[in-house]
């Protein structure tokens, strides 16, 4: 991983073509754990998503 990281210890500034990513997780001790990768682009007024995937929960 590289910076920017987006947590309160990290104060890079953000700005324009810059990467980053949100990894939200979860895991269960002993057994698993599920990590689902976003990878924005800084824009001016915001930041859009590189990503294409489906947020819908799928049971197996």
């Amino acid at each position: 991983h590289e910076r920017p990281f987006i947590s309160e210890e990290d104060t890079t500034p953000l700005e324009p073509n810059m990467t980053f990513t949100i990894e939200p997780s979860i895991f269960w001790p002993g057994t698993l754990g599920v990590r689902v990768e976003d990878i924005f682009v800084c824009a001016p007024g915001g930041a859009y998503s590189l990503n294409d995937y489906s947020y819908k929960l799928v049971s197996v």
